[in-house]
């Protein structure tokens, strides 16, 4: 081995903690995506369960407002047969 000659090291030797806490790094952000995935999913099934509250609210209302409608159109037929020409 000549003295002048300079040697190739291998980082992972030289910084043994360097690539150990890269590794627990990239789990902590694992884990931390993994967290605001289920709060987005959970956002998302509220938001789900809302938009069918107010969606079965809004039909509700139309076939109320239809039967109303159709009350009235019945009304006014029976009152057109019974009224003298």
């Amino acid at each position: 081995m000549c003295p002048n000659r300079p040697v190739a090291l291998d980082p992972a030797l030289l910084f043994p903690m360097r690539h150990g806490s890269t590794n627990v790094h990239k789990v902590e952000e694992q884990a931390q995506i993994k967290r605001e995935q289920a709060a987005t999913i959970t956002d998302l099934k509220s938001a789900l369960a809302q938009q069918q509250k107010d969606i079965a609210a809004a039909l509700a209302a139309t076939l109320k407002a239809q039967a109303a409608q159709i009350q009235k159109v019945s009304d006014q037929l029976r009152t057109e047969a019974v009224a003298p020409r």
